[in-house]
């Protein structure tokens, strides 16, 4: 399942923030790309445990998060 989500990069110091716009998780990075990297890796984790209990399609569903449901194992992307 490949989780689409939107995000923001915003100029920190010292680097970037990239917000998850729905999630309100943030990750930062010393460039926007690893700054949105970070992020996607934020999200992974953070939806894990969803995962393990059988409830992601559900939880995502209330967090109203766009999905692809190709069958393989979860992955996230932040797009613009």
């Amino acid at each position: 399942m490949q989780i689409i989500l939107k995000h923001d990069v915003n100029p920190i110091k010292n680097g970037f923030a990239a917000h998850g716009v729905k999630l309100g998780l943030v990750a930062h990075g010393h460039s926007p790309d690893v700054a949105r990297r970070n992020l996607e890796r934020v999200v992974l984790l953070y939806l894990r445990p969803f995962e393990r209990q059988g409830t992601l399609k559900r939880e995502l569903e209330l967090m109203g998060l766009q999905t692809e449901d190709d069958g393989a194992e979860l992955t996230v992307v932040a797009v613009d």
